[in-house]
């Protein structure tokens, strides 16, 4: 809707410019037509398509799941649509299914950022699971991306503590 691309998923910006094309349409179809009938007729059966289009976009908008795979699908190089379901999972506490879905991730797409985003929510998800052994391997690899990442950080130290009381202080992880 402008030159200037803000996010990938901002139909709503497209809705006044398009009304006001469509009005200038309608006028245009009205003021030429002979029989003011026909128009309405096909009109009619415009907004009508659209109505069930509209109805079958929002089944797909309904389930999260569903509409990031509708993503991966028409965008499959594109890093989101792959990291953003790990990142559903997770906070719904299916970590295995996270955890396959930042392996994807991981495996599609060679972009730093993306990377570490994927190697910290799989050390997050790892480390839900009781995986805080494994876990700490991500986020030694997400903190060498972005070594000044507070987030990832905070995480590993969380994961430190947990080992520190699980096995003790002397642990050699705990001095790195």
């Amino acid at each position: 809707s402008s030159v200037i691309g803000l996010e990938i998923i901002f139909e709503h910006r497209m809705y006044l410019p398009f009304m006001t094309i469509s009005l200038m349409f309608v006028l245009l179809v009205f003021r030429s037509a002979a029989k003011p009938q026909i128009p309405i007729a096909c009109f009619s059966m415009l907004v009508l398509l659209f109505s069930v289009w509209t109805w079958q976009r929002n089944a797909t908008w309904e389930n999260p799941i569903i509409f990031w795979q509708d993503n991966a699908k028409k965008s499959p190089q594109k890093p989101r649509p792959h990291l953003n379901p790990g990142n559903y999972y997770k906070e719904n506490g299916d970590y295995d299914q996270a955890i396959r879905s930042y392996k994807t991730t991981l495996a599609l797409h060679s972009r730093t950022g993306i990377k570490a985003l994927a190697y910290n929510g799989m050390a997050n998800a790892l480390f839900a699971s009781e995986r805080v052994d494994e876990s700490l391997i991500y986020y030694f690899k997400a903190l060498a991306m972005y070594p000044d990442s507070e987030l990832v950080q905070a995480n590993l130290q969380q994961a430190k503590n947990v080992i520190a009381g699980l096995y003790g202080p002397q642990n050699t992880l705990m001095k790195k």
